[in-house]
């Protein structure tokens, strides 16, 4: 919306001089309200800033200018920015965060680049998600690859959840006791009858080989 003039000119007939008119002018109310107006989104406009683009409203005390210099200088390299976003969610990795901390690293790069204007499809998240996560997660990713039907962030945060819980005891620290001792003999036995009931894990078979050790990924 245009600056409105500050004043109104009005013309009226002077009795003074037949048939002449005088000019007067009178303070104008929509230019009162609009720079009321201007100065309230322009603070918001302020506040709202970063550091790093302060300096786009020093010397500016009107809307207008300090909104085009935003525009000009986030527009220019909105399209590398983009790329860089898109280029991280790309290479990211759980690694040995856990389930949550990967999930919201990913949730923030989703966020930013849908402000930058390149909104990524259920799809795509889960293409990237899936393929930085740990390997003890890969079988439930390729389930939920499998079944066709994408899910959010927020849901696969859910199923994350549910399987660390079902692996939690794979990665319990391994205890060592003497050997011949009475523990080590109930112990023993113990394993000799979980693994009749579950089959016994044998030497390098991957299950037991702990968090962190491997971060390959399922990609």
């Amino acid at each position: 919306m245009p600056c409105p003039p500050t004043t109104l000119s009005t013309t009226a007939t002077s009795e003074a001089v037949s048939g002449g008119t005088t000019a007067t002018t009178t303070p104008n109310p929509a230019y009162g309200h609009w720079i009321q107006q201007d100065q309230s989104i322009l603070s918001f406009l302020i506040l709202s800033l970063s550091d790093e683009l302060m300096y786009l409203a020093v010397g500016r005390d009107i809307l207008w200018p300090v909104w085009t210099s935003i525009t000009s200088v986030l527009c220019s390299s909105t399209g590398a920015r983009c790329l860089n976003l898109l280029a991280q969610f790309q290479s990211l990795r759980q690694g040995d965060s856990s389930p949550g901390e990967y999930l919201g690293r990913a949730q923030f790069l989703v966020e930013d680049l849908a402000l930058a204007g390149r909104p990524v499809s259920l799809d795509e998240q889960n293409l990237y998600v899936f393929r930085g996560l740990r390997p003890e997660f890969c079988s439930m990713a390729s389930s939920l690859g499998a079944s066709g039907t994408p899910v959010s962030i927020p849901q696969l945060s859910d199923f994350l959840q549910v399987q660390e819980f079902i692996w939690e005891d794979e990665f319990l620290p391994v205890v060592r006791i003497p050997a011949g001792s009475h523990v080590a003999l109930v112990t023993g036995r113990g394993q000799r009858h979980s693994g009749s009931r579950g089959g016994s894990r044998q030497p390098g078979s991957g299950g037991g080989q702990g968090r962190g050790r491997n971060n390959r990924g399922c990609g």
